[in-house]
């Protein structure tokens, strides 16, 4: 089983002091600065953590295995044994041959209910490694949000979309989204921003990021040349957000629409 890489809280504070030289494709440093420092030193404890998790994880299904193992040598046994009861019975007793079909339908229904029992417990235990550790989300978003901040936009693009493969209902599910559609804005990759932007406006309306992700929609929709689209985006974002710097910052952008026609 592949473990998670391990990030280590070295390479996060020098990840941080890189991630001053870079300005573009993102929202203000300062706006997260708490959050993601409180994740820096949280990270070294929380790693070893995860990894006593995973330890007890692989070895419960080294365990299943093993015994997925032994169940399926005892079925191959019984089989044989069934198998050799159904030679040796002769076709003038008729009573003796159904009784041992029926012991053998018996067997069979049994051994198969118990081998699905098994796969389904090694089944639960492997998935469950991948949110062994709730704190393993907050790690993996420090550490994509810090290569977006660094510049590193295709690194930063495929850490965010795999932390909401792993975490789709997770905690920080709407700032992944919000955050893979700067990456991909950064690129100039407007379809996927345009994608990763509606997700966080119509997926996640009480997020922090809900009137920036309005904003920068309709901004990508402007790049494309999709002006009606952009105008109801930031309409849309004045009526639910009227008192936010966002919505100022839209209603000037409608004026500059409007005034273009």
């Amino acid at each position: 089983m592949k473990r998670p890489p391990v990030f280590p809280v070295a390479a996060l504070f020098v990840l941080l002091l890189l991630s001053g030289c870079a300005g573009k494709g993102g929202a203000s440093w300062e706006q997260d600065r708490t959050q993601v420092m409180e994740s820096l030193q949280q990270a070294e404890g929380e790693q070893a953590a995860v990894k006593v998790t995973l330890d007890q994880m692989e070895k419960r299904i080294a365990e299943l295995g093993k015994q997925l193992e032994k169940q399926l040598k005892l079925n191959s046994e019984l089989s044989a044994r069934l198998n050799a009861m159904q030679k040796s019975s002769t076709s003038g007793k008729k009573s003796t041959s159904r009784t041992g079909s029926s012991k053998q339908k018996h067997l069979t229904k049994k051994l198969k209910k118990i081998e699905l029992s098994i796969h389904a417990a090694a089944k639960k235990e492997s998935a469950s490694t991948t949110a062994a550790n709730p704190e393993s989300e907050k790690n993996a978003y420090t550490s994509a949000y810090l290569a977006l901040k660094s510049g590193r936009y295709d690194e930063a693009s495929q850490a965010f979309k795999t932390l909401l493969l792993k975490h789709p209902q997770g905690e920080y599910a709407d700032q992944a989204s919000y955050w893979l559609g700067e990456s991909y804005f950064a690129q100039q990759k407007m379809k996927k921003a345009i994608k990763a932007f509606k997700s966080v406006a119509n997926n996640y309306p009480d997020s922090a990021k809900h009137p920036a992700a309005l904003l920068k929609l309709a901004s990508a929709y402007q790049e494309t040349g999709h002006k009606g689209d952009a105008k109801a985006v930031l309409q849309r974002l004045i009526r639910e957000h009227s008192s936010s710097n966002a919505a100022g910052q839209a209603r000037s952008r409608l004026k500059i629409i409007e005034a273009g026609r």
